[in-house]
C-alpha cells in the first residue's frame, strides 16, 4: 500500500507540473485530464507489477444477478440524489434553473423542463460511457486496489481512510484552483469532503458485497456525468447549495449512503475482506 501512494504521489506531481505550465481548468486540457484520472489505476499496476500481487483481485467479473442490481442502483442513485438537492434549490429559489438550449440538436424550441430531460437522459446514456473513461482510470486504483489493501493491512476504519484519501488526491486540483467545485475557493474544498467520504461508503459496500469493481465504476461515472454536465450545466448560478461541494449536495448524499446502509444486502459484516465475483 505504501508503493503504491508512493508511486501515486510521483505522477500526480508530474500531471500537477504541467497542469500549472498551462491556463485554465482541468477540463480544458483533455490529455492532462486524461492522464490525472488514470493515476489511480496506473500506479495500482505498478504496484501489482512490482509486488508480483497480480490482478484477480480487482474481479473484472460483474458478480451475477446481485452485481447486475448493484449496477442498477449505481446508476441511478446519484441522479435521484441530484434531483432532490437540486429540485429543492430550484424550486425554493436558491439557484435559476436555466438548462442550456440544446441548439445543436434542434431543440432550443422546447420548454426549459423537457430540454433538461433530454440533457438528463443524455448523459445518463451516452455522457455516462465518456465519463466511464476517467472513472474507470480512478477506481481500478481507489475501490479496486487501495480499498482492499487497507482492510489487508488491517487498517482500522478502511473505508474512512480510502475516502480521506481520495479527497486529498482531489487537493492539489482543488487549492490551485484548476478543479471548481464551487464559489469558495477555501470552503468548498472543505465541503467536497463530505460527499466523497458519503460516496466512498456507498461504492465499498458494493464493491465489498458483489466482489466487483464495476458497480463502483457505474456510480463515479454517473455521478460525474448527471451532476456535473446535467445538473450543473442546468443551474445559471455557482453557489454554495448545490454543486457537487453544496450544502443540499452534501446532505443528499448523506441521505444515499444511509439507504444503502439500511436496504442494501447482505450487509457489509465486521472486517469483511473482499471476495471475486461469483461469476458474468
Amino acid at each position: 500500500m505504501a508503493f503504491f501512494l508512493c508511486v501515486l504521489a510521483l505522477l500526480m506531481a508530474a500531471c500537477m507540473a504541467a497542469l500549472l505550465r498551462t491556463q485554465g481548468l482541468l477540463e480544458e486540457h483533455l490529455g492532462l485530464a486524461l492522464a490525472f484520472m488514470w493515476t489511480p489505476a496506473l500506479a495500482s499496476v505498478v504496484a501489482r507489477l512490482a509486488l508480483r500481487e497480480g490482478f484477480q483481485d480487482v474481479s473484472f467479473r460483474l458478480g451475477g444477478a446481485q452485481g447486475r442490481r448493484a449496477v442498477l442502483v449505481a446508476w441511478l442513485l446519484p441522479a435521484l440524489a441530484a434531483g432532490l438537492a437540486y429540485g429543492v434549490a430550484w424550486g425554493a429559489g436558491l439557484v435559476a434553473f436555466s438548462p442550456p438550449t440544446l441548439r445543436d440538436f434542434g431543440l432550443e424550441g422546447l420548454p426549459p423542463l423537457a430540454r433538461f430531460g433530454v440533457l438528463l437522459a443524455i448523459n445518463l446514456t451516452g455522457g455516462l460511457l465518456i465519463s466511464a473513461v476517467t472513472a474507470t482510470g480512478e477506481e481500478l486504483g481507489w475501490r479496486g486496489y487501495l480499498l482492499t489493501r487497507l482492510v489487508a493491512a488491517g487498517v482500522r476504519y478502511p473505508v474512512l481512510w480510502s475516502g480521506l484519501i481520495w479527497w486529498a488526491w482531489h487537493l492539489p486540483l482543488l487549492v490551485s484552483g484548476r478543479y471548481r467545485v464551487g464559489p469558495e475557493p477555501w470552503l468548498s474544498p472543505a465541503l467536497f469532503l463530505i460527499p466523497i467520504l458519503a460516496a466512498s461508503y456507498v461504492m465499498a459496500r458494493l464493491r465489498f458485497t458483489t466482489g466487483s469493481v464495476w458497480p463502483a465504476v457505474m456510480l463515479h461515472s454517473s455521478s460525474n456525468a448527471v451532476v456535473q454536465a446535467a445538473f450543473d450545466a442546468s443551474s445559471s448560478d455557482a453557489s454554495l447549495w448545490v454543486g457537487e461541494s453544496g450544502l443540499l449536495v452534501c446532505l443528499t448524499s448523506l441521505l444515499g449512503a444511509a439507504l444503502i446502509a439500511r436496504w442494501w444486502a447482505p450487509r457489509l459484516p465486521a472486517g469483511v475482506t473482499p471476495r471475486p465475483a461469483p461469476g458474468p
